[in-house]
């Protein structure tokens, strides 16, 4: 007997991303910093693309510093992302996940830099997307889909020239 670990919810985000992914720029991917591997999905860089990932360790707050670091140096390893660190509870991430963004995104005249934000459920996705445009945009909670139910009604955030979905 096999045990089926990819429940129907995420295959189905997986398709719903994949119809849109050739028009993003920079995908944001969602860990919990306590247990980075765990909260990974290892679909998303399959599904990629080969396009900049910017990996946000959140919750980093709760998380042992010394192990902080050594998950810093790991993931530093995989040349198609960039790591931070973050609390998307607070502001004193968002400098450098937009200065990350535009570093990444290639320059596109007169259009947004679209970002996609990723990651399994209760990492902390709609904190950061709240987080990113200044106010409460997305709920929040201990429940599954409530980004997604979000971006099922064309959610979209614009941070002056840059897109979050």
């Amino acid at each position: 007997m096999s045990i089926q670990w990819y429940p129907g919810h995420m295959r189905k985000a997986t398709r719903e991303m994949t119809k849109i992914l050739s028009s993003v720029d920079v995908i944001l991917e969602v860990l919990d910093a306590r247990a980075p591997i765990s909260t990974s999905n290892p679909v998303i860089k399959e599904i990629t693309q080969g396009k900049p990932i910017i990996t946000l360790l959140n919750k980093s707050d709760l998380s042992d510093p010394i192990y902080n670091e050594k998950w810093i140096d790991y993931f530093k390893q995989d040349k198609q992302k960039q790591t931070l660190l973050i609390n998307a509870m607070t502001n004193e991430s968002y400098k450098k996940i937009i200065d990350l963004i535009s570093a990444l995104a290639r320059k596109k005249i007169g259009k947004n830099t679209l970002a996609m934000v990723l990651g399994i459920p209760n990492v902390g996705k709609s904190s950061i997307i709240n987080m990113l445009a200044g106010r409460k945009i997305t709920k929040t909670g201990n429940c599954l889909l409530y980004t997604s139910d979000a971006a099922d009604e064309g959610l979209g955030v614009d941070l002056g020239g840059r897109r979050i979905i």
